[in-house]
């Protein structure tokens, strides 16, 4: 007969066995060979497991979590020192972890650029104070290609334009000859993450941020009789205005 007591003893041996959580060090080296089962995969042209992603996000996810968490407070300079511990020696071309900080002085919140490698995949999160009483930071969103399809997840820029507003661009590809790119602008509100603006893969694409405003260039036409050149460069400039995104000028860019 199992009686109560028995119960309990059974219950406090089982205890003892549950395996305790994975030290850091641990963890860290999961991420890397996660990391490098991705940059392979997509070397390869190997299909990509939804799955395995997700998992060294989650890792990911953990370490800037640890950092932005901690008991001590964390300058961003020293976080992002922590996080080049996170690739092998030598890196694989590309391939980067970066935390951003944006949103209000008196409450910021976090980007964090992840470049597995030159050619993908990429991921962007965002971590922003908790509502809840402990004021911690959690994951608040996150970009990638399994969330928003029309990401193209090849090398990851993140541009702020309106840090205050919680308004920044990603910028992807722009690694082949061509400086073929896609450009998406965000906004962050603190609780949700919205897409305001997109363009198509961009040929010969350049970019800068300047009083606020972003501005684009890139090849709209290419040349019938010689592909290597642009027979149409347009130039458009946008900013974020009394809470919305606007184009505020288009036009074509003489040779």
């Amino acid at each position: 007969m199992i009686t109560r007591r028995s119960q309990l003893a059974w219950l406090t041996l089982a205890l003892l066995f549950v395996p305790a959580a994975a030290p850091a060090q641990d963890r860290v080296e999961q991420f890397k060979q996660l990391a490098a089962d991705l940059v392979g995969r997509r070397h390869a042209g190997a299909e990509e497991a939804e799955a395995e992603q997700a998992r060294a996000m989650e890792l990911l996810d953990a370490v800037v979590l640890d950092l932005l968490n901690g008991t001590t407070p964390a300058t961003l300079e020293s976080m992002n020192r922590s996080l080049e511990l996170l690739r092998p020696s030598p890196p694989f071309v590309g391939q980067e972890y970066r935390l951003l900080q944006t949103g209000r002085p008196d409450s910021p919140w976090y980007v964090l650029a992840a470049n597995f490698g030159l050619a993908g995949p990429s991921a962007v999160r965002i971590y922003a104070r908790s509502s809840e009483l402990t004021g911690g930071y959690r994951l608040a969103a996150r970009i990638d290609r399994f969330g928003q399809p029309e990401y193209f997840d090849e090398f990851l820029e993140v541009v702020q334009v309106a840090p205050a507003d919680g308004v920044f661009v990603t910028v992807t590809g722009r690694t082949d000859e061509r400086e073929t790119g896609g450009f998406i602008a965000w906004r962050f509100d603190g609780a949700r993450l919205l897409r305001l603006w997109s363009t198509d893969l961009l040929e010969r694409s350049r970019y800068e941020v300047v009083r606020g405003e972003f501005r684009l260039t890139y090849c709209e036409e290419t040349d019938d009789d010689d592909p290597s050149k642009c027979a149409r460069t347009l130039r458009e400039r946008h900013a974020w205005r009394a809470g919305e995104w606007h184009l505020l000028e288009r036009r074509e860019e003489k040779p």
